[in-house]
């Protein structure tokens, strides 16, 4: 009896240890690295540009927001965590096709790590904080990173701003941009409900 006694505490001890490395390395595996943090929030700007390079790459690339230097590429040192405003990934290809910075006047370390990135082979966009993205001008900038057919004229005379990121003051709804088709204001840009006709919401476009 006594034996068989020594036998089973020796197996509670173990599995009891067993269990306490399984939760340790578990614990370790959850931890948030700089790849897997939340990112910060965006501010309007931001949004709005997010919004217009949504428009453009919808389909052909995901949109990465407020990562890492190091998700680009290894090498960075310090600078791993500085932060790229938007990467732009290929998840067919599984790799990074291009990253956007939103310019910082005087911002030396930027331009740094732009070029540390185009040695890398990766692309570099560093765009203007604006209060207002065009479709046309963005497709342009990015267009050999597409695929895409022309843009279509509605796309062509849409602009996404803080404006749009505005809800239909009735029902809290997405607004479109429109071009009236007929009637005294034809040819003219509406803010337009996109559950019209049920809401029937309009306001004036004011580039």
């Amino acid at each position: 009896m006594p034996d068989q006694t020594a036998w089973i505490a020796i197996v509670l001890s173990t599995a009891v240890l067993l269990l306490v490395l399984y939760t340790i390395r578990m614990l370790r595996h959850d931890r948030p690295t700089a790849a897997t943090a939340v990112a910060p929030p965006l501010n309007e700007m931001e949004q709005a540009c997010l919004q217009t390079l949504q428009t453009v790459v919808a389909g052909e690339y995901r949109i990465i927001c407020k990562a890492p230097i190091a998700e680009l590429t290894a090498g960075y040192g310090k600078q791993a965590d500085q932060i790229v405003d938007f990467i732009l990934y290929d998840d067919v290809q599984h790799q990074t096709a291009a990253a956007i910075w939103l310019q910082q006047p005087g911002h030396k370390l930027q331009a740094q790590l732009q070029k540390s990135a185009e040695q890398a082979g990766i692309p570099v966009f560093r765009l203007q904080r604006k209060t207002s993205y065009s479709i046309l001008e963005m497709r342009q900038l990015l267009a050999p990173l597409l695929k895409k057919p022309l843009p279509t004229p509605d796309e062509m005379v849409a602009t996404i701003s803080m404006e749009a990121l505005y809800l239909c003051q009735r029902c809290q709804s997405r607004m479109h941009i429109k071009r009236a088709n007929s009637g005294t204001q034809k040819g003219t840009l509406f803010w337009v409900c996109e559950q019209y006709p049920d809401c029937r919401h309009i306001e004036p476009y004011a580039d």
